[in-house]
Protein backbone atom coordinates (compact mmCIF):
# COMPACT_ATOMS: atom_id res chain seq x y z
CA UNK A 1 0.00 0.00 0.00
CA UNK A 2 1.40 3.43 -0.56
CA UNK A 3 0.15 6.58 -0.99
CA UNK A 4 1.30 10.17 -2.36
CA UNK A 5 1.86 13.23 0.64
CA UNK A 6 0.95 16.53 -1.33
CA UNK A 7 1.11 19.65 -0.33
CA UNK A 8 -1.56 21.40 2.47
CA UNK A 9 -5.48 21.67 0.46
CA UNK A 10 -4.26 18.87 -1.90
CA UNK A 11 -4.49 15.65 -2.11
CA UNK A 12 -2.89 12.48 -3.38
CA UNK A 13 -5.99 12.33 -5.79
CA UNK A 14 -5.56 16.34 -6.68
CA UNK A 15 -2.16 15.62 -8.05
CA UNK A 16 -2.40 11.77 -9.26
CA UNK A 17 -5.54 11.32 -10.27
CA UNK A 18 -6.18 7.51 -9.75
CA UNK A 19 -3.08 5.90 -11.23
CA UNK A 20 -3.26 1.63 -10.39
CA UNK A 21 0.17 2.64 -7.83
CA UNK A 22 -2.08 5.00 -5.36
CA UNK A 23 -3.67 2.20 -2.96
CA UNK A 24 -5.28 4.81 -1.05
CA UNK A 25 -5.72 8.94 -1.31
CA UNK A 26 -4.52 11.20 1.53
CA UNK A 27 -6.14 14.48 2.60
CA UNK A 28 -3.85 17.39 4.29
CA UNK A 29 -4.98 20.68 5.67
CA UNK A 30 -5.36 22.88 8.70
CA UNK A 31 -8.02 25.25 9.60
CA UNK A 32 -9.34 28.77 7.86
CA UNK A 33 -7.16 31.70 9.15
CA UNK A 34 -4.19 29.67 9.31
CA UNK A 35 -1.65 32.10 7.99
CA UNK A 36 1.63 29.44 8.36
CA UNK A 37 1.19 27.62 5.25
CA UNK A 38 2.58 28.22 1.80
CA UNK A 39 -1.11 28.72 0.97
CA UNK A 40 -3.55 30.85 3.42
CA UNK A 41 -6.68 30.13 2.38
CA UNK A 42 -6.84 26.24 4.12
CA UNK A 43 -10.29 25.10 4.26
CA UNK A 44 -11.44 22.95 7.30
CA UNK A 45 -10.91 18.98 7.38
CA UNK A 46 -14.95 17.99 6.99
CA UNK A 47 -13.87 20.38 3.95
CA UNK A 48 -11.56 18.87 2.36
CA UNK A 49 -12.85 15.33 3.21
CA UNK A 50 -16.23 16.10 1.38
CA UNK A 51 -14.25 17.07 -1.65
CA UNK A 52 -12.49 13.43 -1.78
CA UNK A 53 -15.61 11.73 -0.72
CA UNK A 54 -17.70 13.30 -3.47
CA UNK A 55 -14.91 12.18 -6.54
CA UNK A 56 -16.09 10.20 -9.38
CA UNK A 57 -13.80 7.26 -8.03
CA UNK A 58 -14.18 6.69 -4.04
CA UNK A 59 -10.52 5.45 -3.41
CA UNK A 60 -10.31 5.47 -0.02
CA UNK A 61 -8.47 8.21 1.63
CA UNK A 62 -7.38 9.42 5.55
CA UNK A 63 -6.62 12.14 6.81
CA UNK A 64 -2.65 11.92 6.62
CA UNK A 65 -1.63 15.88 8.32
CA UNK A 66 -3.64 18.37 9.71
CA UNK A 67 -2.55 20.98 12.93
CA UNK A 68 -1.32 19.24 15.61
CA UNK A 69 -1.74 19.39 19.63
CA UNK A 70 0.96 21.45 21.65
CA UNK A 71 1.42 23.46 18.41
CA UNK A 72 0.19 26.93 16.62
CA UNK A 73 -1.61 27.54 19.76
CA UNK A 74 -4.42 28.26 20.31
CA UNK A 75 -5.40 26.50 17.61
CA UNK A 76 -3.44 23.52 18.61
CA UNK A 77 -5.77 22.37 21.33
CA UNK A 78 -7.21 19.09 22.62
CA UNK A 79 -10.40 20.07 21.26
CA UNK A 80 -8.75 20.68 18.35
CA UNK A 81 -6.90 17.28 18.05
CA UNK A 82 -10.54 15.56 18.36
CA UNK A 83 -12.06 17.92 15.65
CA UNK A 84 -10.04 16.96 12.84
CA UNK A 85 -10.30 13.07 14.44
CA UNK A 86 -14.54 13.15 14.39
CA UNK A 87 -14.80 15.07 11.53
CA UNK A 88 -12.74 13.35 9.52
CA UNK A 89 -14.03 9.80 10.15
CA UNK A 90 -17.44 11.29 9.84
CA UNK A 91 -16.82 12.80 6.47
CA UNK A 92 -15.99 9.49 4.61
CA UNK A 93 -12.44 9.13 5.66
CA UNK A 94 -10.91 5.88 6.43
CA UNK A 95 -9.08 6.68 9.13
CA UNK A 96 -6.42 10.28 10.37
CA UNK A 97 -3.58 10.66 12.12
CA UNK A 98 -2.48 12.78 14.83
CA UNK A 99 0.28 15.27 15.14
CA UNK A 100 2.38 15.99 18.29
CA UNK A 101 5.80 18.36 19.05
CA UNK A 102 7.60 14.52 19.91
CA UNK A 103 7.77 14.58 15.52
CA UNK A 104 11.34 16.92 16.62
CA UNK A 105 12.10 14.16 19.10
CA UNK A 106 11.24 16.27 22.13
CA UNK A 107 13.37 15.51 25.12
CA UNK A 108 9.97 16.14 27.28
CA UNK A 109 8.35 13.10 24.96
CA UNK A 110 7.03 11.51 27.77
CA UNK A 111 5.15 14.57 28.87
CA UNK A 112 4.00 15.26 25.38
CA UNK A 113 2.43 11.53 24.90
CA UNK A 114 0.29 12.51 28.00
CA UNK A 115 -1.33 15.58 26.34
CA UNK A 116 -5.15 14.92 26.51
CA UNK A 117 -6.05 15.23 23.15
CA UNK A 118 -3.67 12.34 22.13
CA UNK A 119 -5.23 10.31 25.21
CA UNK A 120 -8.78 11.72 24.56
CA UNK A 121 -8.61 10.20 20.96
CA UNK A 122 -8.38 6.13 22.26
CA UNK A 123 -12.43 7.07 23.17
CA UNK A 124 -13.02 7.73 19.59
CA UNK A 125 -11.34 4.67 18.60
CA UNK A 126 -13.28 2.66 21.12
CA UNK A 127 -16.43 4.07 19.95
CA UNK A 128 -16.24 3.23 16.71
CA UNK A 129 -14.07 -0.18 16.62
CA UNK A 130 -17.30 -1.28 18.56
CA UNK A 131 -19.56 -0.60 15.48
CA UNK A 132 -19.59 -1.29 11.68
CA UNK A 133 -18.06 2.40 11.39
CA UNK A 134 -17.01 1.44 8.22
CA UNK A 135 -20.30 1.43 7.12
CA UNK A 136 -21.05 5.15 7.80
CA UNK A 137 -21.96 7.55 5.16
CA UNK A 138 -21.39 11.55 5.86
CA UNK A 139 -24.03 13.39 5.22
CA UNK A 140 -23.18 15.78 3.22
CA UNK A 141 -26.75 16.39 1.95
CA UNK A 142 -27.90 17.54 5.41
CA UNK A 143 -30.80 14.35 4.91
CA UNK A 144 -30.60 14.02 8.68
CA UNK A 145 -29.61 17.53 10.29
CA UNK A 146 -31.74 19.74 8.77
CA UNK A 147 -31.50 22.94 10.74
CA UNK A 148 -28.97 24.10 12.73
CA UNK A 149 -25.74 23.40 11.34
CA UNK A 150 -24.26 26.76 11.61
CA UNK A 151 -20.28 27.14 11.05
CA UNK A 152 -19.56 26.09 7.70
CA UNK A 153 -16.41 26.48 6.14
CA UNK A 154 -15.04 27.94 10.32
CA UNK A 155 -13.77 25.75 12.65
CA UNK A 156 -16.85 24.77 14.45
CA UNK A 157 -18.69 22.69 11.83
CA UNK A 158 -21.46 19.97 13.30
CA UNK A 159 -20.97 16.97 11.34
CA UNK A 160 -23.10 13.51 10.62
CA UNK A 161 -22.94 10.21 9.22
CA UNK A 162 -25.64 7.61 9.01
CA UNK A 163 -24.90 3.98 8.40
CA UNK A 164 -25.60 2.63 5.12
CA UNK A 165 -28.65 0.89 5.87
CA UNK A 166 -29.79 3.94 7.81
CA UNK A 167 -30.20 2.04 11.10
CA UNK A 168 -28.01 4.58 12.88
CA UNK A 169 -26.56 7.44 12.69
CA UNK A 170 -23.54 9.58 14.96
CA UNK A 171 -23.52 13.08 15.13
CA UNK A 172 -20.15 15.20 16.34
CA UNK A 173 -20.88 18.73 18.18
CA UNK A 174 -17.91 20.53 18.27
CA UNK A 175 -19.46 22.74 20.56
CA UNK A 176 -23.15 23.49 22.00
CA UNK A 177 -25.25 23.60 19.57
CA UNK A 178 -29.44 22.66 18.89
CA UNK A 179 -29.68 20.77 15.81
CA UNK A 180 -33.12 19.83 14.36
CA UNK A 181 -32.70 16.10 12.80
CA UNK A 182 -35.06 14.09 10.35
CA UNK A 183 -35.62 11.07 12.13
CA UNK A 184 -37.88 9.80 9.84
CA UNK A 185 -34.63 9.24 7.73
CA UNK A 186 -33.96 6.75 9.26
CA UNK A 187 -35.44 3.27 8.72
CA UNK A 188 -36.74 2.62 11.60
CA UNK A 189 -37.74 4.16 14.91
CA UNK A 190 -34.91 5.20 17.39
CA UNK A 191 -34.95 2.58 20.23
CA UNK A 192 -31.56 4.33 22.06
CA UNK A 193 -30.63 7.71 21.82
CA UNK A 194 -27.22 8.62 23.86
CA UNK A 195 -24.89 11.56 24.14
CA UNK A 196 -21.27 9.78 24.22
CA UNK A 197 -18.77 12.04 26.17
CA UNK A 198 -15.53 12.17 24.01
CA UNK A 199 -13.55 13.36 26.63
CA UNK A 200 -14.02 10.38 29.11
CA UNK A 201 -15.87 7.75 26.96
CA UNK A 202 -18.91 8.27 29.08
CA UNK A 203 -22.62 7.16 27.68
CA UNK A 204 -25.62 9.00 28.83
CA UNK A 205 -29.18 8.08 27.64
CA UNK A 206 -31.49 10.32 26.47
CA UNK A 207 -35.02 10.17 28.05
CA UNK A 208 -36.75 12.59 26.51
CA UNK A 209 -39.99 11.18 23.50
CA UNK A 210 -38.28 11.83 20.25
CA UNK A 211 -40.64 13.40 17.74
CA UNK A 212 -39.79 12.91 13.68
CA UNK A 213 -38.43 16.48 13.46
CA UNK A 214 -36.22 16.66 17.00
CA UNK A 215 -34.02 19.11 18.18
CA UNK A 216 -30.95 18.09 20.54
CA UNK A 217 -28.98 20.20 22.25
CA UNK A 218 -25.86 18.99 23.35
CA UNK A 219 -25.07 19.27 26.93
CA UNK A 220 -22.89 22.08 27.70
CA UNK A 221 -20.31 23.99 26.04
CA UNK A 222 -17.81 21.16 25.04
CA UNK A 223 -18.16 19.02 22.33
CA UNK A 224 -19.93 15.92 22.27
CA UNK A 225 -21.00 13.12 19.99
CA UNK A 226 -24.85 12.29 19.60
CA UNK A 227 -25.11 8.41 18.47
CA UNK A 228 -28.95 7.24 17.56
CA UNK A 229 -29.63 3.21 17.10
CA UNK A 230 -32.84 2.24 15.95
CA UNK A 231 -31.66 -1.42 17.45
Amino acid sequence: MQTYHGSSTHSSTDIWGNPDWLGFSMVYTYYRGFKKAWNHNQPDVYEVCYDEYKKDYQLPFILGESTYEGEHLPFGSALQARKQAWWAMLSGATGHAYGSPNWRCEKNWKEIMKYEGANTLGYMYEFLTNRNWYDLIPDIGNNLVLKGATGFAENDYPVAAIDKGRQWAVVYYPSQKTLQLDLGYLKKKIKKAQWYNPRNGVFTSIKEKLSDKHEFTSPDSLDWVLLLETK
